[in-house]
């Protein structure tokens, strides 16, 4: 059964809206952040923009007020993919849901993934994160990467360990 259903229905309409852009200006750009950002205002009502990596930007929605702290990151479909198959990659080594924060579901630009409140880390639940998520075979484990989330500090980011991410070949995508 899919998991907040309103947002997924939601993040159709964003993909819509950027493919519909791409198309119109014959690009292979994501539209900008000021665009995105309207863009998300005007179909989720609760919502803040959290930051910017190269490849996507997140933003941080409430479904059913109070209860339910999500990000959702829109990028370009390659990004997306990546971070999926990341959460895959933590599913098989036993981190999803307890050591790795939760992805619900992707479509084309948009990822929907549970998020927490930003704590401290004991420097000791750091070193445990990261020997799990080395054993998984993640690396890039930092304190920035992580948040408290249901009574747990989880990964909410990581990389595939002895990989660095195709910049190459999502730069060129990004670049038209």
């Amino acid at each position: 059964m899919l998991r907040f259903k309103q947002p997924h229905n939601y993040a159709y309409v964003i993909d819509g809206i950027i493919d519909h852009y791409r198309e119109s200006r014959n690009t292979k750009k994501m539209p900008s952040r000021k665009l995105l950002l309207s863009l998300v205002k005007a179909v989720f009502p609760v919502q803040r923009h959290l930051g910017r990596g190269y490849f996507k930007n997140v933003f941080h929605i409430v479904s059913r007020p109070g209860r339910f702290h999500l990000v959702i990151k829109i990028g370009i479909p390659e990004a997306i993919e990546m971070d999926w198959g990341i959460y895959q990659m933590a599913k098989k080594g036993g981190l999803a849901d307890r050591y790795f924060a939760r992805y619900y579901w992707k479509t084309r630009y948009c990822l929907l993934q549970k998020y927490g409140k930003r704590r401290i880390v004991p420097d000791a639940v750091l070193k445990d994160l990261r020997v799990r998520a080395h054993r998984a075979g993640l690396s890039d484990i930092k304190k920035d990467n992580i948040r408290y989330i249901d009574g747990h500090f989880q990964i909410i980011d990581a990389n595939i360990k002895g990989q660095r991410p195709r910049v190459r070949s999502l730069y060129k995508f990004v670049q038209g």
